[in-house]
């Protein structure tokens, strides 16, 4: 028997990190099992978020230099949805990610990652805030090299990516508190030679909808 896969390892790691945030996310989804106050969707409806998040980046000819470890950082959200019905919620959604830290050389990385996709948010109860989602739409990837005399470099390509995840609604007055755990993904067939680049992050987040 051959030894482990570059796909097995990826797939462990993938595991290990939906694990940890799910973890992390669970407490802020905990209040979420207390009754709550019946609300109704309907009309349009905006959202902000922030939270954390880990990436992992992989490529066709990385080896392990990039990705091997997943990189916690800063994760934020916003959309703009409208009801169809009750149970129904379509919209279009934002997720950015992005950490700066030292590379080689005494150089400083700062790298971006964000998707942009049409989704639906799907509510089994009429009146209950929990609620699952996915979508599709578009990525985009962004390096930033600078410092310690090295020629700055700004790089930046698109490609095509998906997101899925839960959250619930909690009514406070005329808003809901949103405790949401996701993960989103993009692929980009060649970004700075790099090709079949794959960015993946699983974020938890807490934010805040207004109907």
């Amino acid at each position: 028997m051959g030894g482990p896969t570059k796909e097995d390892s990826v797939t462990v790691k993938t595991c290990k990190l939906v694990f940890r945030h799910f973890i992390s996310a669970a407490a802020l989804v905990a209040v979420c099992a207390l009754p709550a106050a019946a609300q109704s969707r309907q009309g349009f409806s905006f959202g902000l978020g922030a939270g954390i998040g880990g990436a992992d980046v992989t490529c066709d000819d990385c080896g392990n230099d990039l990705g091997d470890d997943v990189e916690n950082g800063p994760a934020f959200y916003a959309r703009i949805g409208v009801a169809a019905n009750p149970h129904v919620v379509g919209g279009v959604e934002l997720n950015v990610w992005g950490k700066t830290w030292d590379g080689f050389g005494g150089t400083e990385i700062t790298t971006g990652l964000a998707n942009l996709t049409g989704t639906l948010q799907l509510y089994p109860s009429a009146t209950g805030g929990f609620y699952v989602k996915g979508g599709l739409g578009m990525t985009r990837a962004a390096v930033k090299i600078e410092g310690s005399g090295f020629d700055d470099t700004d790089t930046s390509d698109i490609g095509w990516g998906y997101q899925f995840g839960a959250g619930w609604d909690i009514p406070i007055g005329n808003i809901a508190i949103t405790p949401e755990i996701a993960a989103w993904a993009g692929r980009i067939k060649e970004f700075e030679g790099l090709t079949g680049w794959k960015h993946a992050v699983v974020q938890a987040t807490i934010g805040i909808t207004f109907p």
